[in-house]
């Protein structure tokens, strides 16, 4: 099917009887393969709110998986620690923050590669999570290190990074699996 075809435009190639008509995108399996996909979390997820625990409880649960949860690497909420440290705090409000600006600036479904100013920057932003951490391990570790550890660049340099990773994800967005994506550039 024609790009113009997928696009609902008018098609090129329509016989003279058919004129003026607008061809619709039949939706093939793996529409249906991502609706049964999307279900399937849905259900999980609303399992996972019905269970009978706290909802703190649960949230520590998913923090546990993925995250060490120390005391020292934590913020804290009313006298309860976070479920996340404060790095990876930064990293999921850095990436969603990002994904909404995206989208309210209709930039969610540009398909085209960024500019290498903005690639150097995003580049940028996930180096310097890399360098706190390297640079908080010696801290932690009692060997020689750059600055001491705290919680707010932690906090930046995560958000640092979830930006960069959403910023990133438009170069997964802009390779053949976007070919019928917008193709304009999500940062410009």
């Amino acid at each position: 099917m024609s790009d113009a075809a997928y696009r609902g435009n008018r098609s090129e190639d329509s016989s003279p009887g058919l004129a003026g008509t607008v061809h619709q995108h039949v939706q093939g399996p793996h529409h249906r393969a991502h609706r049964l996909f999307a279900a399937f979390f849905l259900f999980l997820f609303a399992g996972f709110l019905l269970l009978l625990w706290p909802l703190l409880d649960k949230l520590w649960a998913i923090g546990y998986g993925i995250c060490p949860q120390r005391a020292s690497h934590s913020y804290f909420l009313a006298g309860q620690q976070l479920p996340v440290e404060a790095r990876m705090m930064g990293m999921f409000a850095g990436f969603l923050l990002s994904v909404f600006v995206f989208a309210g600036l209709g930039r969610s479904r540009a398909g085209r590669f960024p500019t290498w100013p903005i690639v150097l920057v995003l580049g940028l932003s996930a180096a310097s999570m890399a360098v706190d951490g390297v640079n908080n391990t010696f801290y932690d570790l009692g060997l020689p290190h750059l600055y001491a550890s705290y919680n707010p660049a932690r906090l930046i340099t995560g958000l640092l990074m979830g930006s960069a990773m959403a910023g990133l994800k438009s170069l997964r967005d802009s390779g053949p699996a976007a070919r019928r994506a917008e193709r304009s550039r999500a940062i410009r």
